[in-house]
């Protein structure tokens, strides 16, 4: 008699543990926000040779990796030793902390597919100084776009033996 009012009992308690029982759906969810990350290499120009009839032309390399599907911008500052304002605005390289200045250009790839090539036509600015800003497109995946820097310095420039130098901010804007 007692096992079966033992097995009544926990019945009853079985049958009231699931009469209570409740369920819900919860939610779940995430944003994936666009960003990208840039390097940038150095434009090194080598040995100039003032008295050459054509450029020194050279070229490098901005690597950009973007969320997929971000599109973003891409921007050369005006360099340390900039003179002139707008688009007037002339990059230029300097010797220590003389008054010797060595004029140059940035210019943009050929078109804003990764890897075209250097035309030395489109100045590459910040959008305001220096030229415009390249736009790319949006990224097809989490991979490095690479993008030519054209760099020019031009023929015939009157400047004193020294090794010349300047800083330029690259900017990628989404």
């Amino acid at each position: 008699m007692k096992i079966s009012k033992i097995s009544l009992a926990l019945a009853i308690g079985f049958a009231a543990a699931s009469a209570s029982a409740q369920t819900a759906n919860m939610a779940v969810s995430a944003t994936i926000a666009g960003s990208c990350s840039l390097v940038a290499n150095p434009l090194a120009f080598s040995v100039y040779d003032p008295l050459a009839a054509s450029p020194l032309d050279v070229a490098t390399t901005v690597a950009v990796t973007c969320t997929t599907g971000a599109g973003a911008t891409l921007a050369m500052g005006p360099g340390l030793n900039v003179t002139g304002a707008g688009a007037g605005a002339q990059r230029r390289m300097r010797v220590g902390a003389t008054a010797n200045y060595l004029n140059y250009s940035i210019f943009q790839p050929s078109g804003t597919a990764p890897g075209d090539a250097c035309a030395y036509t489109a100045g590459w600015g910040n959008g305001t100084t220096a030229g415009a800003v390249l736009a790319i497109g949006a990224a097809p995946g989490p991979t490095a776009r690479s993008y030519n820097v054209c760099g020019r310095i031009p023929a015939g420039q009157s400047s004193a033996i020294g090794s010349y130098v300047d800083t330029v901010v690259v900017t990628v804007t989404l």
